[in-house]
């Protein structure tokens, strides 16, 4: 008996291990497309996926997206056993009565679409090639496209139940639809099917509004690879319908990727300051009119941006600056300034100091010199970048530092620092004009000729003052004996 038992078991565990697996997410089909939209609105467009399996499917990380980017659909929800799964763009009220599965965003183009249904692991599950034009379906009766077995046909739509049947010939277009008086009578109907009569009579009488589709919407923006933290970065684009038409109008929306946006009603050049190094996603969000929920058009560009590790390293022999760029970019200078003493200099546009290089400026260039032989490096913000002079980075790290953060790329300094010149072999030398210096270098220089110049001129004037008053005393005394004579004179 124990035998038996194990004969079963390893009987069933073969079976389990060598019978066929079946894969339901391989039978998921794409059923149905209102690629026309509906009588209502020409946006009003549907697709209806159909599972032809006994088993649901989840559809979590399921795709279904055109080739050309739009519609892009990340499906969710459940499909149930031989059930159907309607998507409507914008709305639930796309089709009138019957309740949505899901909601999307996206256009199909009037003129064909290529669709992809993928599973979780990308494979593609089900494909329609209508990128040539569309197979089946008819914009001016709007009928839909449903699948018939391995082809397509056109028939008045059937969102979330069975396919039509019977193929409807696309309405036919000419002069006699012009003709008021053509009307359709029972007299053409021969039993419950479309016939070539009715259809045809039904085909006069109808007053055909033509529709125009939904615009394709493409931009082309200015946007830099990189950029500088702490300075303004202006950022542009310009959106077109089917590449043609500019929009200068609706709803822009850009977002920075650093928890910051902007929104305009015209298309305006967006300027914004990244405080921070990093790398940020920017995205601009179109919206064809400002009271649209879902967008027309989504762009995005990853911009770097990069510290702005750039300091005054030195002076010129002739009163100029030396700059530094420790950055792993070229930094462009453009409305930088260097301020000494109320003296300002604002570099102009298109500025570089590459990376890793010097800038010399020259104090002609400039049109001052240092004062006191200290300058501060400003940036298009008028925040501080770097001071050279004397002065203590314990204050430049009281206003720049934040924790263990490096604000605006600035490292973290030490409370003392070393004023570099000339001659510190960090520093690469030039040849120098002849030099100037200031009175106050001069007083210092010569300090103790100075000292010993006024020592001299003291002892001098001293000298002369008191021989100024024995001479005067010496005159008095005289005078005084001249007058003790005259009266003894006088008395003989």
């Amino acid at each position: 008996m124990k035998y038996k038992y194990q004969i079963f078991f390893f009987t069933v565990s073969l079976f389990f291990i060598f019978s066929p697996t079946v894969h339901a997410d391989a039978m998921i089909q794409i059923n149905e497309i209102a690629w026309m939209g509906t009588s209502t609105s020409a946006n009003a467009e549907w697709i209806e996926l159909y599972n032809p399996t006994s088993i649901s499917v989840d559809l979590t990380g399921w795709k279904l997206s055109a080739t050309d980017g739009s519609p892009n659909i990340s499906l969710s929800g459940t499909i149930t056993a031989s059930g159907y799964f309607l998507l409507e763009r914008t709305s639930d009220a796309t089709v009138p009565g019957v309740t949505a599965n899901q909601i999307y965003t996206g256009a199909l183009s009037n003129s064909g679409e290529h669709l992809q249904l993928t599973d979780p692991s990308g494979a593609v599950v089900d494909n329609v090639d209508g990128s040539g034009g569309w197979p089946a379906g008819d914009d001016a009766s709007k009928n839909t496209m449903q699948r018939s077995g391995s082809s397509w046909i056109t028939a008045a739509g059937t969102p979330n139940s069975a396919n039509s049947a019977t193929n409807v010939p696309a309405a036919t277009q000419n002069s006699n639809s012009n003709n008021s008086s053509a009307t359709t009578t029972s007299s053409t109907v021969q039993n419950d099917d479309d016939s070539p009569n009715q259809i045809e009579n039904t085909a006069k009488s109808m007053t055909e509004i033509p529709v125009k589709p939904d615009p394709k919407f493409t931009a082309s923006a200015v946007i830099p690879d990189y950029a500088t933290a702490g300075v303004a970065v202006s950022m542009s684009i310009i959106v077109h319908d089917n590449g043609h038409r500019e929009y200068a109008s609706g709803k822009f929306v850009w977002s920075y990727g650093d928890g910051a946006s902007d929104t305009f009603v015209r298309n305006t050049t967006a300027n914004h300051i990244f405080y921070y190094p990093g790398t940020y996603p920017v995205t601009l969000t179109y919206y064809s009119a400002e009271t649209k929920e879902e967008p027309d058009y989504l762009f995005k560009k990853t911009i770097e941006i990069v510290g702005a590790a750039v300091s005054i390293a030195g002076m010129t022999d002739d009163g100029g600056v030396i700059l530094s760029n420790d950055s792993t970019e070229d930094i462009d200078l453009e409305n930088w300034k260097i301020n000494s003493s109320g003296f300002q200099y604002a570099f102009p546009k298109y500025t570089l100091i590459p990376k890793g290089d010097h800038l010399y400026i020259s104090s002609h260039t400039l049109g001052f010199r240092l004062q006191s032989n200290s300058a501060t490096l400003y940036n298009p913000t008028n925040t501080s970048i770097s001071s050279y002079g004397q002065r203590t980075n314990a204050q430049t790290a009281r206003a720049f530092r934040t924790s263990d953060h490096q604000i605006l790329g600035l490292a973290n300094v030490a409370d003392t620092e070393e004023i570099p010149t000339l001659t510190d072999p960090a520093i690469p030398q030039k040849s120098s004009l002849p030099e100037v210096i200031s009175m106050r270098e001069f007083l210092q220089k010569h300090k103790d000729l100075i000292f010993g110049f006024f020592a001299i001129l003291a002892i001098v004037l001293a000298y002369g003052g008191f021989r100024l008053y024995a001479n005067r005393n010496s005159g008095a005394y005289q005078d005084e004996n001249d007058l003790e004579l005259d009266d003894a004179d006088d008395l003989l």
